[in-house]
């Protein structure tokens, strides 16, 4: 039996208001997807990376970046509230989990959010058509080789892993916002897509600093009762703080702050009990395994923001075995 992209009117709807080249990666997204319908909504998963999609439509891996970034935009508004069409899940492996949510028969229509619009260059020139053929050039290569059309058995490319790693939230990443959202009770649904489709580029390399940054300022304007970043703001906050530029050299006084901060807000110390459900976020990977990664992160960059983070983790509660790795390491 042939494989094939099963489309439904919900779908037509969705493909409806994209461009041509979201059009024919939605339609290669389909291709590779399985589907569950409950509670009135569709669940389609796909295990597949960018790169095989690229192979099927014969697009650049950039412009495929740029069509899930608009993807990403896509929402239905019910009740007043947005709801996304596009999820995914980081893997420890070499691919994602990508996910298309949305109502089935529903009379509410998709709608793009416009205030982030995706980056169209010039040397991508689709043809409008049921076809959509992308002008041919050395940045498209099209699958008419024949080993490329045996992407099917290896589509998962670690490079996709590589390349959409720095350009997505890391699993260390989303456990510190959470844990922010917790302590200075911000509240708001799919902030992962909304945040990911906001963050520069050029910001990723920084990130990490950044949010132990914007910790700090908020961790203090709690302390002494002023007004800090509420569930409305946070998102815009964290985008102006990174648009900024990289952060400066920590002082002193910012390393104590961040002990602090791991100490009183990250690593919840105080309330062990209230790391459990947190660890979600990381697919249940126990603590060890966080404190080792941060170990390896620390090895190949040994600045001070990840020495302060790779010291904290001696005063959470993982083995001795790993807390004499991480003595080991820093010496």
């Amino acid at each position: 039996m042939n494989q094939h992209a099963k489309l439904y009117k919900e779908d037509i709807d969705i493909l409806r208001i994209v461009s041509s080249v979201t059009k024919s990666v939605y339609i290669a997204l389909c291709y590779h997807t399985k589907q569950e319908e409950n509670e009135g909504y569709r669940l389609r998963t796909a295990k597949v990376g960018l790169k095989a999609i690229a192979d099927l439509t014969g697009y650049s891996y950039g412009s495929v970046k740029r069509a899930i970034e608009e993807l990403k935009r896509v929402y239905y508004l019910i009740d007043n509230d947005r709801h996304y069409i596009y999820n995914f899940e980081k893997r420890f492996g070499r691919s994602s989990i990508i996910k298309l949510h949305y109502p089935v028969g529903s009379t509410v229509k998709p709608t793009i959010d416009q205030k982030v619009k995706p980056i169209v260059g010039s040397h991508v020139k689709p043809i409008e058509g049921s076809h959509v053929k992308p002008i041919k050039g050395s940045h498209v290569k099209p699958s008419n080789n024949k080993n490329n059309n045996n992407y099917i058995n290896n589509y998962i490319n670690s490079n996709y892993d590589q390349e959409e790693k720095a350009n997505s939230l890391t699993e260390k990443q989303i456990y510190i916002i959470k844990k922010y959202m917790e302590f200075f009770n911000w509240k708001k649904d799919n902030w992962e897509n909304e945040l990911s489709s906001l963050i520069p580029s050029y910001s990723y390399e920084y990130l990490d600093n950044a949010l132990i940054l914007i910790g700090i300022w908020n961790y203090k304007k709690k302390l002494e009762g002023s007004r800090h970043w509420d569930s409305k703001y946070f998102i815009k906050g964290i985008i102006s703080w990174l648009e900024r530029g990289k952060p400066r050299r920590a002082t002193p006084e910012q390393e104590n702050d961040a002990k602090i901060l791991h100490r009183e807000v990250i690593g919840f110390k105080s309330k062990p009990e209230a790391i459990k459900p947190d660890l979600k976020v990381i697919e249940n990977k126990p603590l060890d395994d966080l404190a080792q990664k941060q170990i390896r992160v620390y090895q190949q960059d040994a600045n001070r923001y990840n020495k302060i983070m790779l010291q904290s983790f001696l005063n959470t509660e993982i083995s001795e075995e790993v807390k004499e790795e991480i003595r080991r390491a820093i010496g």
